[in-house]
């Protein structure tokens, strides 16, 4: 297990995410990232078939859906999505949301790695929204 070290910012998905906590820290135990979405932004929908997956919503407001169940979540709120559940989220409002992701065990930092382009190597700028397709 490795010591502290700085956090890591990446674009992803058209969301800016720093890598707070990577599995190689934990022994695999969980990884933390996280997620500053643009306004208007929308996870497409999906099912993490390895890891559970949980954030609290630092800042902004989202509303998602895991199964046939409906959420919304304002600064402070807890939303748990575990494994084998079909879920997804959008930022609702005209402001950004910024979340804390947590996944159980870790490895989804490195899939935010190798699918994102580390800051410095695109171009600058604020993430843009992605098109709206799910949470309705």
């Amino acid at each position: 297990m490795t010591g502290l070290r700085p956090a890591t910012a990446i674009w992803f998905s058209g969301t800016l995410a720093t890598i707070r906590g990577t599995s190689e820290q934990t022994d695999g135990r969980l990884a933390v990232v996280e997620f500053l979405c643009p306004a208007g932004f929308a996870t497409p929908r999906h099912v993490h078939r390895v890891e559970d997956e949980a954030f609290v919503v630092l800042e902004g407001s989202v509303a998602g859906f895991r199964g046939d169940e409906a959420w919304s979540a304002d600064p402070g709120s807890f939303v748990w999505l575990p494994r084998d559940v079909a879920h997804g989220f959008e930022v609702v409002g005209r402001d950004p949301a910024r979340l804390l992701a947590i996944t159980l065990p870790g490895g989804f930092d490195r899939f935010v790695t190798d699918a994102g382009d580390e800051l410095g190597r695109q171009s600058t700028g604020a993430p843009q929204p992605t098109e709206r397709t799910l949470c309705t």
